[in-house]
């Protein structure tokens, strides 16, 4: 990993078409970070690689901390997003399309502690969403909102 510090500053990432991109784990780093938009990066595997981060592995360090919004497309080998559930005491939006791959989200009933989540993906993607338990599954249950498959996200 690089100088922690150039990505203490980042709020919003975009990233498009970066079809080599396998993670992005550095963003481990970017703890201020409220929006994250990825699309169409059909090489990437996961966001926040378990493997890569090893030993820098920061114990104070809470991904996603500030998170607002989190929007995944055409993602078509994603299999993960972070390794372990997550509290996300900001989040309000996930928006999940074309990715058949990911079927865990990283939380759990704790995670929705509070939360206004909405959660769109399409129908197929949500029903074969694999939760930790059946509270988990129920907490969020009320966040889904459906969307078909070529709806454009915004």
């Amino acid at each position: 990993m690089t100088n922690q510090s150039c990505y203490i500053a980042l709020q919003h990432v975009s990233v498009s078409s970066c079809f080599q991109l396998n993670d992005m784990t550095w963003l481990i780093f970017a703890q201020n970070l409220i929006r994250l938009y990825v699309y169409g990066c059909s090489g990437m595997r996961e966001i926040i690689s378990s493997q890569r981060l090893g030993a820098h592995v920061v114990r104070d360090m809470k991904p996603f901390a500030k998170l607002s919004v989190l929007d995944l497309w055409g993602l078509p080998l994603l299999s993960s997003i972070y390794r372990s559930a997550l509290p996300f005491p900001y989040l309000s939006e996930i928006r999940i399309s074309g990715c058949p791959a990911l079927k865990e989200l990283p939380l759990n009933s704790s995670s929705a502690r509070g939360c206004n989540l909405i959660i769109q993906g399409e129908e197929w993607w949500w029903n074969r969403l694999q939760w930790p338990n059946e509270d988990a599954r129920n907490a969020f249950l009320p966040c889904f909102r459906h969307r078909s498959s070529n709806q454009v996200l915004p």
